[in-house]
């Protein structure tokens, strides 16, 4: 039986701890077998654990990513004036022939403050309902990777790891697609944000988001649909609140500054 050098330490106590309880069961020792017991799932967990980060995903992408600047999404004059209102729109966007759900929305703050959200994942967990956890395992320049773990009723306990590149300010969106070196429980998931200043308005934005997931098994497309829906109407909610908040104390910070600045004057 061959062992993998990176799993050998965890191989090595697992088989120490099973000699241990078989010694302790000749001994008739309750206690020592118990403690054996608790240690060798600890250790078990850990190489399922670690197996798990070792393991590629099983394919390199289903559908198909944005290599580039993704499309733009063309609204009815009666959806810019919805917009216009502060309604979401729920629309579609044409990514070469494959239709995917999009939503957009108006932010009452200036791209810069809306991307400072989009690329705070650690308090993602605070704000987003139903999502458990999001480390960010790595980071070089535009991409970011980042580990997520979600929990819906309808899909149970969720993990998987993103590949996100947000090149912001030097262009107007970001996408993301799964990292396919680590085994996800997506199937794949593909998607872009776009945030666009609105004319004349110096502290309001358009922001675009779409999304496609596809899960695993014979049952994913409806799935696919609940998760997608219930996704597009939690961006519309939380990227607006969080934003409008950050907003509001960059702006009482910069009054602030400047009202002292006068009492020195």
């Amino acid at each position: 039986m061959g062992v993998n050098e990176h799993f050998e330490p965890i191989f090595n106590a697992v088989m120490r701890q099973l000699k241990g309880f078989k010694i302790a069961s000749q001994r008739g020792s309750i206690a020592i077998g118990l403690r054996s017991i608790l240690v060798l799932s600890v250790v078990f967990l850990a190489y399922t654990a670690n197996a798990q980060l070792s393991q590629r995903h099983p394919h390199n992408g289903l559908l198909r990513p944005y290599h580039a600047a993704p499309p733009d999404v063309a609204l009815s004059s009666d959806e810019r004036q919805q917009l216009k209102m502060g309604e979401p729109v729920y629309t579609r966007v044409d990514a070469a022939g494959d239709m995917r759900p999009a939503v957009v929305f108006r932010v009452a703050a200036p791209p810069a403050v809306i991307w400072s959200v989009i690329n705070d994942f650690a308090a993602y967990p605070k704000w987003i309902e139903g999502l458990a956890d999001a480390e960010v395992y790595r980071s070089d320049g535009a991409d970011v990777f980042v580990r997520f773990q979600i929990r819906r009723w309808f899909i149970g306990s969720i993990t998987y790891y993103a590949h996100h590149t947000y090149p912001f300010p030097d262009v107007d969106w970001g996408t993301w697609k799964l990292d396919y070196s680590r085994n996800s429980d997506f199937d794949d998931t593909v998607g872009f944000w776009r945030v666009l200043p609105v004319a004349g308005q110096l502290q309001s934005s358009d922001v675009t988001y779409s999304a496609q997931v596809q899960l695993k098994g014979w049952f994913a497309g409806l799935l696919n649909r609940m998760l997608v829906k219930d996704t597009l109407r939690q961006i519309s909610t939380w990227i607006k609140t969080q934003s409008e908040l950050r907003a509001m104390k960059v702006s009482e910070k910069k009054y602030t500054v400047q009202h002292s600045s006068r009492e020195q004057r």
